[in-house]
C-alpha cells in the first residue's frame, strides 16, 4: 500500500480519490448485479424444483395400486366384533361366531395390610410401606417366569411396595408379566403382557419356609399371603466368587470368542461369550433364550456366586433333587479355552466330566403357577372349525377383526366394500398439488419484469432505509424467469400428457380423466388447472374401481407417454423437468461446476476478482500521484519561505 501524505495543499485527497475511483468502478458494481441476478434466478428455479419433487413423490404413490384399492370394513354389532379392511381384502359379506376371547394369564393376592390405619405413628403408607413393615425379616430372591423367559429378581426388606413393583415391571419386556398394586383393594395384581394359551405366570419364592431364623415370615407369606406349593427346585451354583458383582468381567484374557451351550429336555440354547462379556450380560443372555422361556433363570445371590435354576419342581417331601430335565452345560468351541473353569465361570463341563461334581442342589420353594391365558375361538364363514387365535385382533383373508366378547348365539354380519372416500381423496390431493405446481409455474413465466430496478449497489444500499430495501429488491425479482423455456415447456408437456388418452386400455374402458370428472378449466386466466366434478368421479370410483386405478397406474415398456397412466405421465414429466433444473440450476447439495448457473457464477467471480485487483493498484497510483504532488507543494513552499525571508519580504 503507498504511503498517503495528505494535508499540505488543503485539498479533500480522500475525496478526490473515491470521487475519481466511483467512475472506475462501474463495471465492478456491474459484475456484482449480474451475480446478484444470476444468484436470485438460481434460488427460483430450486424454488420450483421443490414444487415439482413434492409433486413428483405424491405421483409415485398414486402411480402404484395401493391407494386404489383401499377397503372399508363393517360390523353389524360392535359390541361383540369389529373390523378393518386391508387392501387384500375382497370386497363382500362375511361372518363370524366368538365363542371365547383372548385372555391373559392373572394372578391376584390376598390383602397385603399395607393401607394406613390411622393409628398414630403407623408405618403404614400403601404403596410407599416398606417390605419389612409387612413383616418381611431378610432379603430374598424372586424367579419370575413368562411366556418370554425367567428373571430372578433380588427384593430387600428396606423396598418399599412402589419400589418392588418398579423391579419387577423393568423387567416385563423379558418375562413378558408386570405387576400392580392397588391402595383401594390393598392387593398385588400380576397380568401377562400377552394374551393366549402360551401367556403364563409362575412365581417362585426362596427363604420362605425351612428358614433357621425367619421360618415362614418371607414375600409369600408377610407380603403376598399367598398360598402355594412347596416345590423342591434344583440350583447350579458356580465355584467362582466374581467380587465386583454382576459387572465382573466373565474372563478379559480371552482371545476369541467362546461358545457356551446350556441344556435341559433335549433343548439347547448356545451363550456366546468374549473378553468384553461381564455377569450381567450372561444373565440376560440366559433369561432370554429359549432356555429361559422353559423357565430356566440366572442370577448372582448375596454371596457373588452364580446361581442358574432349573425350572422343574418335584414334592418337598423327601427333599431331593429332580431325576428329570437336569441342566447340562458344554464348551462347544473345542478350540483348547474352556470358558467353564474355574477362572472364568466355575461349572463344569458336562463332556469333559459327565460325574457331575456340581451337585444341583436342591433348595425349597413356594411355587405359584397362575392359570394360563385363553386363546381368542372364532367360528369363520360359518363354518364348523373352531379357529384359536393368541390375540383378539386377528387377520382373516386380508380383514383385521377385533372380538370385543364371547356370544356364540350371535353371528355378526361384516361387509368389506371399496373405500370410495379414500379413493377420492387420493385423486383429489394429486389434483390439488399438480394445480398448485403449474400455477406457481404460470406465476414465475408471467411476472411482470422491472427492468429499471436493478440490484442495489453497497452504496445505494447504504443511502436507503431497510423498508426502501425491501420494496425495491421486490421488484428487481420480479420477472427472473418470465417466460422461461423450460417453466414454459413444463407446462405445455403437463397439459398435453394429462390431456390425452391412455393407449393399451381393454375397448371400452376408462381412458380420459374427463371421463371421471376431471376436466381443464374453461377459463382461460385458469392457465391449464383442472376442475373436479366430484359427484362423477365418486361415480366412477364405485361403479368401475379398477378401471380408474388403470387410467393412473398403466404403464408400456415404451419410453412414450401415450401408453402410460395418468400418475405416471405426471411421474414422467416431473423427473424430466427435475433433471433439467438441476443441470440449469442445481441443487443445494451440487458444486458450481456441474450445472449452468454455477459456471457463470465461477466466471464472474473469477473477473470480480480480477476487476478488484486492478481497481486497487489504480487507487494506490492515485493516492501515489498526489503524494508526490503534496511532496512537491510542501518543498515550494518552504523554499519560498526562505527566499521571501532573506530578502526581507
Amino acid at each position: 500500500m503507498v504511503e498517503r501524505v495528505t494535508g499540505f495543499s488543503g485539498m479533500d485527497i480522500d475525496g478526490t480519490v473515491k470521487k475519481l475511483m466511483a467512475a472506475q468502478r462501474i463495471p465492478l458494481d456491474k459484475l456484482n448485479q449480474k451475480k446478484q441476478v444470476l444468484e436470485w434466478q438460481r434460488d427460483d428455479y430450486r424454488t420450483m424444483n421443490s414444487k415439482v419433487l413434492d409433486l413428483r413423490n405424491m405421483a409415485f404413490n398414486m402411480k402404484l395400486q395401493g391407494p386404489y384399492m383401499s377397503r372399508t370394513a363393517s360390523s353389524d354389532d360392535e359390541k361383540v366384533v369389529t373390523a378393518k379392511a386391508s387392501t387384500s381384502a375382497i370386497p363382500g359379506n362375511y361372518s363370524l361366531k366368538v365363542k371365547q376371547v383372548a385372555m391373559a394369564s392373572t394372578m391376584t393376592t390376598d390383602t397385603v395390610g399395607a393401607k394406613p390405619d390411622g393409628l398414630p405413628g403407623t408405618k403404614l403408607k400403601g404403596s410407599a410401606t416398606a417390605l419389612e413393615d409387612l413383616g418381611m425379616g431378610k432379603n430374598e430372591s424372586m424367579i419370575i417366569s413368562g411366556e418370554k423367559g425367567a428373571i430372578t429378581i433380588q427384593v430387600s426388606k428396606t423396598d418399599t411396595i412402589s419400589t418392588m413393583i418398579s423391579n419387577i415391571n423393568a423387567q416385563a419386556s423379558k418375562t413378558g408379566v408386570r405387576a400392580s398394586y392397588d391402595e383401594t383393594m390393598d392387593k398385588f395384581f400380576f397380568t401377562s403382557t400377552n394374551t393366549g394359551s402360551q401367556a403364563k405366570i409362575d412365581l417362585k419364592f426362596s427363604n420362605d419356609i425351612n428358614d433357621p431364623v425367619n421360618g415362614a415370615t418371607g414375600l409369600v407369606d408377610k407380603v403376598f399371603k399367598l398360598s402355594g406349593t412347596d416345590a423342591n427346585v434344583a440350583t447350579t451354583t458356580s465355584s467362582r466368587t466374581f467380587t465386583n458383582g454382576i459387572n465382573t468381567l466373565i474372563n478379559a484374557d480371552l482371545a476369541a470368542e467362546q461358545k457356551l451351550k446350556i441344556s435341559y429336555n433335549g433343548k439347547t440354547s448356545e451363550i456366546k461369550v468374549n473378553k468384553d462379556s461381564t455377569v450381567s450380560q450372561l444373565i440376560t443372555n440366559i433369561n432370554t433364550s429359549e432356555l429361559g422361556k422353559l423357565g430356566v433363570s440366572a442370577y448372582l445371590d448375596e454371596s457373588n456366586h452364580l446361581v442358574i435354576v432349573n425350572p422343574d419342581t418335584t414334592t418337598a417331601t423327601p427333599v431331593v433333587p429332580p431325576t428329570d430335565g437336569k441342566l447340562t452345560f458344554t464348551d462347544s468351541d473345542g478350540d483348547g479355552i474352556n470358558v467353564l473353569l474355574k477362572s472364568s465361570l466355575g461349572l463344569v463341563d458336562e463332556s469333559v466330566d459327565p460325574i457331575t461334581p456340581i451337585a444341583e442342589k436342591p433348595k425349597v420353594y413356594k411355587s405359584f403357577v397362575a392359570t394360563a391365558g385363553l386363546d381368542a375361538e372364532v367360528y369363520f364363514n360359518g363354518s364348523s372349525d373352531i379357529t384359536k387365535y393368541a390375540s383378539n385382533t386377528f387377520s382373516i383373508n386380508g380383514i383385521e377383526f377385533t372380538a370385543k366378547k364371547a356370544d356364540i348365539g350371535n353371528e355378526v354380519s361384516v361387509t368389506v366394500s371399496q373405500d370410495t372416500d379414500s379413493v377420492y381423496n387420493s385423486i383429489k390431493s394429486l389434483i390439488d398439488k399438480y394445480n398448485e405446481t403449474i400455477g406457481a409455474f404460470n406465476d414465475k413465466i408471467s411476472e411482470e419484469k422491472f427492468r429499471s430496478y436493478t440490484p442495489l449497489t453497497d452504496e445505494q444500499r447504504e443511502s436507503l432505509t431497510d423498508d426502501q430495501i425491501k420494496q425495491w429488491e421486490a421488484k428487481a425479482k420480479s420477472g427472473l424467469l418470465k417466460n422461461d423455456f423450460i417453466l414454459s415447456s413444463s407446462v405445455s408437456n403437463f397439459r398435453l400428457g394429462l390431456g390425452g388418452s391412455v393407449s393399451g386400455l381393454s375397448s371400452g374402458d376408462l381412458k380420459q380423466l374427463s371421463e371421471i370428472g376431471i376436466q381443464t378449466s374453461a377459463d382461460y386466466s385458469q392457465k391449464g388447472k383442472l376442475i373436479i366434478n366430484e359427484a362423477d368421479l365418486r361415480k366412477a370410483i364405485a361403479e368401475n374401481p379398477e378401471q380408474v386405478m388403470n387410467l393412473f397406474t398403466a404403464k408400456d415398456d415404451s419410453t412414450k407417454d401415450s401408453g402410460h397412466g395418468i400418475a405416471v405421465r405426471i411421474y414422467d414429466i416431473s423427473t424430466r423437468f427435475i433433471d433439467a433444473l438441476k443441470t440449469k440450476a442445481g441443487t443445494s447439495l451440487s458444486s458450481s461446476k456441474d450445472f449452468d448457473i454455477g459456471k457463470s457464477l465461477d466466471r464472474i467471480n473469477k473477473q470480480i476478482t480480477s476487476m478488484n485487483d486492478r481497481l486497487t493498484q489504480m487507487e494506490d497510483r492515485y493516492y501515489k500521484q498526489f503524494s508526490a504532488m503534496e511532496s512537491a507543494m510542501s518543498k515550494y513552499s518552504s523554499q519560498s519561505s526562505y527566499f521571501s525571508s532573506i530578502s526581507g519580504g
